[in-house]
């Protein structure tokens, strides 16, 4: 065996290692050992390539070793897809593979600019397909689309391209002269000069990463080594030796006590984006709830005037989750993982352990409304607000899902009073520039005024019900200064506007941009 493939062996054998551990939650000082193996394993390997390429003698790993990475990795993250589980290690091997075949093409300079342009061509057109599907098809191929273009086919065709780019510069032909020798200068000069161009165009220093990170994966590929594929991959192990949530037991029984706190709805009322959830209802795959003990609603019900807690609300509720009568149309249907919808849970836990109830809390339509879309589509390139009538335009319809879902809610309580929320006006405008998201302030006025739209759809339809509207909630995330892009927030706003391994589960449910 060659010294270069002895290297390529150890790498591999860290790497498993590392994974290993990390993802079988081993003790912290042990994955930190192999963390330190693997960097020293990565080290070593590219430094062998660098030296390899400068003496002409650049170890390549064999077209069927490539083709097979490729293959067995694309077979895995199917597999991982449809909750098997090896779809982590299949998108490293199809990523090592791939790596290997841009190499290769680098020591051949047929074909290498025809590739280069079709890759560049198909990233794009599959790119913007993935932008145009955001808001219009459920589920997470847009996002997959979007990843697809953006982390494999747009870096790769960069890499072809970019060596002739550098070729070009460096050539001595008449009338570039100046540039002789000057290809990475000029080549960082045009990158640093787009960058920069893209901040102030878009307005947000987070941009700016973005570009950094891209910027460093394009230099990587178009190396003469496989630097990006032990770059991404010591991502991909701190990513794995994140601490996993926290757990707490079952939510508080309220059997037996005669002031209970019911508390319906999606995510504003179960508590999203806590660091902390109750057990079951975090899990990737299945019950992803995330009811959080820290949750507003779930702090109240423990203290006076109420003695007890029924705590039902759902993360992604829509007003079908909360409904029990099939007659409903569209008829109720209990989310993935619980055993019924909201009010069909309600009504078999007092069936089992009867209580009464003092207080109903509701947070819902946000949903149904669109706000996840209206997220994705405001993250996707061009101005969301050009599409504003997508989520407006269906106002009337959410007000008639509430006002169905409201009636069925006065029916299961006819005597409790209720209280329905409103939704929190997420971002700060009062600044036109804001470095903590990426959106521009026609987007972030659009934000802005569609949740106060949908707020006075919610108000009217609750009052037309006898219950009460909580309008204070409307302006509780600007009364505290927990806004994004409020100058006073210290950096640490309310609500995420992305969060990391935000799932618990297996790799492919806890890295799903999806989740």
């Amino acid at each position: 065996m060659s010294l270069a493939a002895r290297r390529t062996l150890a790498f591999a054998v860290a790497l498993v290692l590392l994974l290993y551990f990390a993802h079988g939650g081993a003790a912290w000082p042990r994955v930190l050992l192999f963390l330190v193996v693997f960097v020293v394993a990565a080290t070593v390997w590219v430094r062998g390539q660098y030296a390899d390429s400068l003496d002409n003698h650049p170890w390549l790993l064999p077209w069927p070793l490539a083709i097979g990475s490729c293959v067995v990795g694309a077979a895995l993250l199917v597999l991982g897809r449809s909750g098997a589980g090896p779809g982590l290690f299949g998108a490293i091997l199809l990523y090592f593979g791939i790596g290997a075949l841009v190499m290769r093409w680098h020591e051949r300079d047929a074909g290498r600019r025809a590739w280069g342009l079709l890759l560049l061509g198909g990233g794009l057109v599959i790119g913007l397909l993935g932008s145009a599907l955001l808001g219009h098809l459920k589920g997470s191929l847009p996002l997959w689309l979007l990843g697809f273009a953006l982390l494999l086919l747009l870096p790769v065709a960069a890499a072809l391209l970019s060596e002739e780019a550098i070729r070009w510069l460096d050539d001595p032909a008449p009338g570039r002269g100046a540039w002789r020798g000057g290809g990475v200068v000029g080549g960082a000069v045009v990158f640093a000069a787009v960058a920069v161009g893209t901040v102030v165009w878009v307005g947000s220093t987070w941009v700016l990463g973005v570009l950094l990170v891209l910027g460093l994966l394009v230099v990587a590929l178009a190396s003469s080594t496989q630097a990006d594929i032990a770059a991404i991959l010591a991502v991909i192990a701190l990513m794995g030796v994140t601490p996993l949530q926290e757990t707490r037991l079952e939510v508080l029984n309220p059997g037996g006590h005669s002031r209970v706190l019911v508390a319906l709805g999606d995510s504003y009322m179960s508590g999203e984006g806590a660091s902390v959830y109750y057990q079951g209802t975090d899990e990737g795959g299945g019950d992803t709830c995330r009811r959080s003990p820290t949750a507003w609603a779930a702090m109240a019900g423990q203290q006076r005037p109420f003695d007890g807690l029924a705590f039902l609300a759902c993360s992604g509720a829509r007003t079908a989750n909360v409904r029990a009568d099939p007659a409903s149309v569209p008829p109720p249907r209990a989310q993935k993982g619980e055993p019924g919808t909201q009010l069909a849970q309600y009504q078999d836990l007092k069936k089992r352990t009867p209580f009464a109830p003092g207080l109903v809390v509701l947070s819902i339509g946000g949903n149904d409304a669109g706000f996840s879309t209206i997220g994705l589509m405001c993250l996707a390139p061009g101005d969301c607000n050009t599409r504003s009538s997508l989520w407006t335009g269906g106002l009337d319809q959410v007000e008639r899902l509430l006002r169905v879902t409201y009636a069925e809610v006065r029916a299961v309580f006819p005597t409790t009073p209720v209280v329905v929320m409103g939704y929190p006006n997420p971002i700060d405008n009062r600044v036109s520039r804001c470095g903590q998201v990426a959106l521009s302030i026609r987007e972030r006025n659009f934000i802005q005024d569609f949740v106060q739209r949908l707020n006075a759809r919610v108000q009217k339809a609750a009052a037309d019900y006898g219950f009460y509207y909580l309008k204070a909630m409307e302006g509780s995330l600007a009364a505290s200064h927990l806004q994004l892009c409020d100058p006073l927030n210290g950096g640490r706003p309310g609500l995420n506007f992305i969060g990391l391994r935000s799932v618990n589960g297996i790799a492919e449910q806890r890295f799903n941009p999806a989740n």
